[in-house]
């Protein structure tokens, strides 16, 4: 089970957690700093790479403009990148049903063509997305096979079975839109 108070920590710390400077070079990204004091943050900041290089399960993900990193893999071994995260952020991080959790950004201007996600992990899963900030929440969402457009809200977590259906991405907004997302077993209970 993923509990509401799990996710709303989840929330509040991924807005304080500094991402590295891999993009602030480019002057892409400049982090969260006007959401809370940099100053109070007990973690290491963990660096942005390219979707292609940090999920590495989708033959053409590097094609679209997403960029992130992980913070639990479960494969043959389970790790969490435990120096990114204060103890109780780690603490939600030990739950077996979470198979995989990461932080993306998805720039400006982007869409993510319409697809499946894989059957990448032993069992089926179904994906938490955990909006942190999206810039103008009319212009960035999902399309779903029924055609309908799901909008991302701030801090408003969304379950979703991104196995079993056709769905996109756009951010149609001329700044990135950015996510923490978990993979849970699919029959795991989340409270949203």
């Amino acid at each position: 089970m993923i509990t509401k108070k799990e996710l709303n920590d989840l929330y509040e710390w991924g807005i304080t957690t500094i991402i590295g400077d891999t993009l602030s070079r480019k002057n892409e990204y400049t982090g969260h700093q006007n959401k809370k004091e940099i100053s109070k943050l007990d973690t290491k900041p963990f660096s942005e790479k390219k979707a292609d290089k940090y999920i590495g399960r989708y033959r053409d993900f590097g094609t679209y403009m997403v960029t992130g990193n992980w913070l639990k893999m479960r494969r043959k071994l389970t790790t969490i990148r435990r120096s990114a995260m204060p103890d109780h952020i780690y603490k939600i991080h030990q739950n077996p049903e979470i198979l995989y959790s990461g932080y993306a950004n998805l720039n400006p201007g982007y869409y993510i063509k319409p697809h499946q996600d894989p059957d990448v992990y032993i069992e089926q899963y179904k994906r938490i997305q955990i909006p942190l900030y999206i810039p103008e929440p009319e212009k960035a969402y999902m399309t779903w096979d029924d055609g309908i457009k799901y909008y991302w809200k701030e801090g408003e977590p969304q379950v979703w079975y991104v196995m079993d259906h056709l769905h996109s991405g756009n951010n149609e907004s001329n700044k990135s839109a950015k996510f923490l997302f978990l993979d849970v077993i699919k029959e795991t209970q989340v409270e949203l």
